[in-house]
């Protein structure tokens, strides 16, 4: 497969549509039909053979309104003619790739691949990647049997392997924050179905006296949950369903597959496992108790014992401890990462991105490339003339670039000194690139015009860097190499960092810029504008005329840029908050039904209390006093858990930790008022009624 940009000239959605070219075999590999049409065949690819392209289920609809004829319809595909033969769905995700989008597949010929490409395929069961690498690269050794030099090799690794560590981390995190609330939803309705239980104990005691047995009177119990599990977990899934189109719709797209799921058996599956382990949970304290009903004392006129006892109000503390405790940990997360993403927004990035846009062009034709770049000169000057434009530059902003890997050196007495620095971001950059970015260059000069010429190699590193390969040493007019096969690099200034807002934070990068010849024809471009937008609409109608044969790669503010780099971050901050709440909402409900049910049961002992002289006061803080003691013991067991869970969260935050005084004060105090909120009722209802004195 060999990936890339393609300009269709029907079509109604940009001006490059992503795509690639791939082999006849491609789609069948990933297990994927055609929509309409067909896929590609092996006569597609050989010599002569009829141009033909496929094309997404989205820019069918949106560039041929999905008419019904699309198949044989001929369309230019980067100045060529091909007939469309099929179309293939929408989010044709590939293993370990973050673009979601594959608007034009071309067929590829294996003899036209390059030195680098990505191949899928599929293992037979039991074999291990490194068995097929193994494998593949002997076949390739005796295919090179007899040449002066191959350096070709091959790397097999699963699909599940290259999910990136940081984003796997995050999905279990998810996971786990999800499993957390199901418990503290189980611990709510055990309660409550405790409760609830123990106020039928007369119904119980009659059904054993009527010769029903223990476990039929469990099961009966049981059944009951179940049946509210299961219609809670087909609203669940319905929920999910509809949740999931609305995340999708508002593309905050934190992981680069989020396309690809949707609710299928395995999620369905899934929640009718959840639903009936949660039946199970929740259903065997109240199973228990209705079995351990004595038929006898309850009928005697007993039954104000049972109902009061120390048992069952232990066995709902306990459940309520556990909520309350579970509830920190998602509120705690749910604080430290919206705390994180806070300090993300108000960190300086290190270059002014205020009315930034940036552009980059390509040609749409590869034979007239040299005429289009001809014209980005002229193309430059005339971008100045823009109304509203109050500054234009070459170049990119130090957000993007490309990587410069290697065994960094540095030049040392006694001869090449390692550094560890393996890979480092570079950028070109032009005399006054840094003051038109409003970068500070803190240690020598900036590029100058000479700079760029052929053998001259001097560059500028930012702080990050600097430190990183001579440590507390001014590194102006030193020199370093990437490896001890490239040439030597001598350091001629200073800048200051960059910061890259990433789901691990706010991580420094280390920077490379390198001398670019101004009058070398650039196609990417910086514009400062007062208003984006029109400045947008201005220079695509400037492209068009000046260089026709150009089209744009991309043209987008860069605050944008920055703002897809948070995405990630705000996504697993609206996740997390949403748990949080939602754990607080249950464990306020949990701490109200338990209090509220508490308080009825000891009605009696309430207004004896009250006949012999206790004041409201103190009825309120029995009742007060009963709640706020089953929260400090769960905040206690939840911090502990908290603590534990730290080091998970940290790959999602941002120079916090669970030790920040802010997070520690206010959650226990928000569920310590949450617990008194809920008790003021029930407490008001024990002091204004008239409770019975008597014995039933």
């Amino acid at each position: 497969m060999d990936e890339g940009q393609f300009t269709v000239a029907e079509s109604a959605v940009n001006d490059s549509l992503p795509g690639a070219r791939v082999t006849p075999g491609f789609l069948r590999t990933l297990g994927v039909r055609p929509l309409l049409g067909r896929p590609f065949a092996p006569s597609d690819t050989v010599i002569g053979a009829a141009p033909v392209v496929l094309i997404s289920r989205g820019m069918w609809r949106a560039s041929f309104h999905g008419e019904g004829d699309i198949l044989g319809r001929a369309i230019h595909v980067d100045g060529r003619v091909r007939t469309i033969v099929g179309v293939v769905p929408d989010n044709l995700v590939l293993p370990g790739r973050y673009d979601l989008r594959r608007d034009v597949l071309l067929p590829l010929r294996l003899d036209s691949l390059g030195p680098l490409f990505n191949a899928y395929a599929r293992l037979r069961p039991g074999v291990e990647p490194a068995a097929a690498a193994s494998e593949l690269n002997k076949i390739l050794q005796d295919a090179a049997a007899g040449r002066s030099r191959s350096t070709i090799s091959v790397r097999v690794s699963r699909a599940r392997d290259l999910v990136p560590a940081k984003e796997a981390q995050a999905l279990k995190l998810l996971f786990i924050a999800a499993c957390a609330l199901l418990a503290i939803a189980c611990a709510n309705v055990a309660g409550l179905l405790i409760a609830r239980g123990i106020g039928r104990q007369r119904e119980f005691a009659v059904r054993r006296a009527l010769g029903a047995g223990r476990f039929r009177v469990a099961a009966h119990v049981l059944a009951e949950a179940g049946s509210l599990a299961l219609v809670g977990g087909a609203l669940g899934v319905l929920l999910a369903h509809f949740g999931l189109r609305a995340i999708l719709s508002a593309r905050t797209l934190a992981f680069g597959n989020l396309g690809v799921i949707h609710v299928n058996l395995s999620t369905l599956a899934w929640a009718l496992g959840f639903a009936v382990v949660s039946a199970g949970i929740a259903g065997t304290a109240p199973a228990l108790l209705a079995a351990s009903v004595a038929p006898a004392t309850l009928l005697r006129g007993g039954g104000r014992l049972v109902t009061g006892g120390r048992l069952a109000r232990r066995v709902r503390s306990i459940f309520l401890t556990a909520e309350v405790a579970l509830a920190f940990v998602l509120l705690t997360g749910a604080g430290l990462v919206t705390h994180s993403f806070v300090n993300l927004l108000n960190a300086p990035v290190g270059f002014d991105v205020n009315g930034l846009l940036e552009s980059n062009l390509v040609p749409k034709d590869r034979a007239r490339a040299a005429a289009a770049f001809a014209e980005m000169p002229n193309l430059m000057e005339r971008a100045r003339l823009l109304p509203g434009v109050v500054g234009v530059h070459a170049g990119q902003p130090p957000v993007t670039g490309g990587v410069y890997p290697g065994n960094y050196q540095v030049e040392g007495p006694q001869g090449p000194d390692s550094t560890g620095v393996r890979v480092t971001r570079v950028y070109d950059a032009t005399p006054g690139y840094f003051k038109f970015l409003g970068m500070a260059v803190v240690a020598g000069r900036a590029f100058q015009a000479a700079d760029a010429a052929k053998g001259i190699r001097r560059v500028i590193v930012n702080q990050e860097l600097a430190h990183r390969l001579w440590p507390n040493h001014n590194p102006v007019g030193l020199r370093f190499r990437a490896a001890a096969t490239q040439p030597w690099l001598t350091v001629v200034g200073v800048v200051n960092d960059v910061r890259f807002p990433t789901q691990t934070g706010d991580i420094t990068e280390l920077q490379l810029y390198m001398p670019a010849d101004p009058a070398a024809g650039p196609t990417e471009f910086m514009l400062r504008s007062v208003d984006q937008a029109a400045t947008a609409a201005a220079f695509r109608r400037l492209v068009a005329e000046v260089a026709p044969d150009m089209r744009f790669d991309r043209l987008l503010p860069t605050h944008e840029f920055v703002d897809l780099l948070l995405r990630p971050k705000r996504f697993a901050m609206w996740i997390i908050g949403a748990f949080g709440i939602l754990a607080f909402v249950l464990t306020g409900v949990g701490l109200y039904s338990l209090i509220a049910y508490n308080v009825s049961a000891r009605m009696r002992e309430m207004g004896i209390r009250i006949a012999l002289g206790a004041r409201p006061r103190a009825i309120y803080r029995l009742v007060v006093g009963q709640s706020l003691r089953v929260v400090i013991v769960g905040v206690i067991v939840g911090a502990a858990a908290a603590y534990a869970a730290n080091k998970a969260l940290g790959s999602l935050l941002s120079g916090l930790s669970l030790r920040d005084p802010a997070i520690l004060t206010l959650v226990p105090l928000l569920l310590l008022v949450a617990a008194a909120l809920a008790a003021v009722a029930p407490a008001r209802r024990a002091v204004r009624s008239d409770p019975p004195l008597r014995a039933e």
